[in-house]
């Protein structure tokens, strides 16, 4: 993966990555964390948009911890923003990533995008291991959560 793909990735993800979003949202497959304060659902939303649109997943998550993240939840983190808008940023990447890679049957890797300190991997899903995209597709629009979990560092790219 490129330096900055994820980071800032390209008009066509953005664009794709807001349909997937739209598609949840009306689906009712979206899922509002509940460290949010629940009287900011539908701006919580429309800021996802605006951010995918045209911002970097940094900003998203300065947005999310200035405006959004309850601090008095019960046993809240204090890194949750940053896991809540990696997240959200990452879940609708691969789905958008999945997006392309499918009419043109490519296979998608779990890559590395961050370092982290303690890597957290699920079964199955550890850096280097490759999928069908559709697949991989099925397995992230049968869920609200995304399967490279929380604070991985993982994402994907086509190959």
């Amino acid at each position: 993966m490129k330096k900055g793909e994820f980071e800032n990735p390209s008009q066509e993800i953005r664009g794709l990555m807001i349909k997937e979003l739209e598609e949840d949202i009306s689906s009712n497959l979206f899922y509002f964390p509940k460290t949010i304060y629940p009287n900011k659902e539908k701006e919580y939303k429309n800021i996802l948009k605006i951010y995918f649109k045209e911002k970097t997943i940094t900003e998203l998550i300065q947005e999310i911890n200035k405006n959004f993240i309850n601090r008095n939840y019960l046993n809240i983190k204090v890194n949750s923003h940053e896991t809540l808008g990696e997240g959200e940023f990452n879940k609708y990447y691969q789905k958008a990533v999945c997006q392309i890679a499918i009419p043109i049957k490519k296979k998608i890797r779990i890559v590395r995008w961050k370092q982290v300190s303690q890597p957290k991997y699920l079964p199955g899903f550890i850096e280097g291991t490759e999928f069908n995209s559709d697949n991989y597709y099925r397995i992230l629009k049968g869920s609200q959560f995304q399967p490279l979990g929380p604070n991985s560092g993982l994402t994907i790219e086509i190959i």
